[in-house]
């Protein structure tokens, strides 16, 4: 009986290799492509479909039918009369966040943003090689990016709290956020400074800073700081790509620009 079941398993095995070259074939003969096209993934999702019907991810994705829905219902926003939808608080993106840092907010903004996601540092950072969310999100709260572009894209900015970063506070190096800093050319840079300690000895001390032209925001920075209790370093909302008229801390013109003079 058991012996019977396999040759069975095997034996649809066998038909779906040989049925996925014969349909292959016949595509190739007609000028189509079967593999990374729409088409060709429109026909896999038939019922039409032979052989292999499997989709290669994340080349290829699954056509969604307009109908489907992750969540129960949709919450849109009305702006000049177009619908845009906006965080329904599923919690996907909280799920399917590698590091953990997407948390729900509780009281932070309000009755209507209860349990939407933030990032808390803390917890889990904003992962330099990852766009997850942004894909899983089925309102497009979180805009599905492409890698290159989310990279690119500034979330918030990190700021030293100098009280406490050792290089500032204690005379001591400590070069932790700088080694993690996922920027390729380092949004976290060192400055040496002369140093003199108590009994008058004079030394070179690097001290880091941040570039806020490179600095996305992601979190890392904060997430292995030495301080536990209290991290020397913070990511705050300034500087955000989605808000390019407010909340921008850092004016242009650069080294020397005095927007008062």
């Amino acid at each position: 009986m058991y012996g019977l079941g396999i040759l069975k398993g095997l034996s649809v095995t066998w038909k779906r290799f040989w049925d996925t070259y014969i349909d292959d074939i016949s595509w190739a003969l007609t000028g189509k492509k079967r593999y990374r096209t729409e088409e060709g993934v429109r026909h896999r999702s038939s019922k039409n479909a032979r052989g292999i019907f499997t989709v290669q991810y994340p080349e290829e994705k699954l056509i969604v039918p307009e109908e489907f829905r992750f969540v129960p219902f949709l919450v849109y926003e009305e702006k000049d009369g177009k619908k845009e939808p906006r965080c329904t608080a599923c919690g996907m993106c909280m799920k399917i966040c590698p590091t953990g840092g997407l948390q729900p907010t509780w009281g932070e903004a309000g009755l209507e943003g209860l349990w939407t996601p933030h990032l808390v540092p803390r917890i889990g950072y904003c992962q330099y090689s990852c766009n997850l969310c942004g894909q899983v999100c089925p309102t497009e709260a979180i805009r599905s990016l492409p890698l290159e572009e989310k990279q690119a894209t500034k979330i918030g900015l990190a700021a030293f709290d100098t009280t406490r970063c050792i290089p500032y506070a204690y005379g001591r190096f400590c070069g932790v956020c700088e080694e993690h800093c996922p920027i390729p050319d380092k949004a976290i840079y060192y400055v040496e400074v002369e140093r003199i300690d108590r009994d008058g000895n004079r030394s070179t001390l690097k001290q880091p800073r941040v570039d806020p032209d490179k600095c996305i925001g992601c979190g890392i920075c904060e997430f292995v700081c030495v301080f536990r209790d209290r991290p020397a370093i913070r990511v705050f909302s300034g500087n955000e790509s989605r808000h390019p008229n407010t909340n921008q801390p850092i004016l242009p013109g650069g080294d020397g620009f005095d927007p008062y003079g």
